[in-house]
């Protein structure tokens, strides 16, 4: 068959391409920081306790949620929990000012927030998540739909805002 009359083929999202990964990888590592390394398979494990919580809070796919953590392997955990939720992430950098940091999630419409001590947003009404570090026990993923033309991240740029 050639490429003219192949039949079109399905459209993969980010946490399809990384669930393939795990399938692949489980037990090499997958990122590290100074203090940890985490396999495919335990990064997986974090991110899936991430999307649980966030689906027991009632978020649903393309509520969006901030993450204002830092640099580390729980950004990775927690992204990819926001995504296995089917919900949206908006990097907040922890070294805003926090007025910054409010405006960021207030203006994105986060509902929650995945964040660290340290970096406690003040924005009111927002549901307040931590990654979890040790071994999350809820299995896998909740079962969210999560589709191609979801989106998938908020992000602010320094250039001027226009309408």
């Amino acid at each position: 068959m050639s490429a003219m009359t192949q039949p079109n083929p399905v459209p993969l999202t980010l946490v399809d391409l990384w669930d393939a990964a795990v399938e692949r990888h489980g037990g090499a590592p997958a990122v590290e920081d100074e203090n940890t390394t985490l396999t495919y398979a335990e990064l997986d494990a974090r991110a899936e306790a991430v999307a649980h919580a966030l689906v027991r809070e009632g978020l649903k796919p393309e509520d969006r949620v901030g993450v204002c953590l830092r640099r580390g392997v729980d950004v990775f955990s927690a992204v990819l929990g926001i995504l296995k939720a089917g919900c949206a992430y908006v990097a907040i950098d922890p070294r805003y000012p926090a007025a910054r940091r409010d405006t960021m999630l207030a203006h994105s419409d986060a509902v929650a927030v995945v964040t660290e001590e340290g970096c406690r947003p003040g924005t009111e009404g927002l549901t307040r998540l931590t990654v979890p570090r040790e071994k999350p026990a809820e299995g896998p993923a909740p079962s969210v739909v999560v589709r191609p033309q979801n989106a998938a991240c908020v992000l602010f740029t320094s250039g001027p805002r226009t309408r």
